[in-house]
């Protein structure tokens, strides 16, 4: 049986914000912001998906925990 790890969802306006400035200039289809599954069932916007709820690895001022994610569903601008 494959070991699960959790996920850990995390949002930035900061990150969002470059985000959209190099999708503008590449031209990708996706948006900044990925929408998932929380653990209950609840659609959340995150902008990064971690392995560990203590750290993000992103240097963004404003990045704000949103919680355990489960599953991917989509991107949004």
């Amino acid at each position: 049986m494959a070991d699960i790890k959790e996920k850990h969802g995390w949002i930035s306006e900061k990150q969002a914000k470059i985000m959209r400035n190099c999708i503008s200039i590449n031209k990708k289809i996706t948006g900044p912001y990925k929408i998932y599954l929380n653990e209950n069932g609840k659609e959340v916007r995150v902008t990064t998906v971690s392995n560990n709820k203590d750290d993000h690895g992103c240097n963004y001022s404003d990045m704000t925990y949103v919680g355990i994610v489960t599953q991917y569903l989509r991107s949004e601008y």
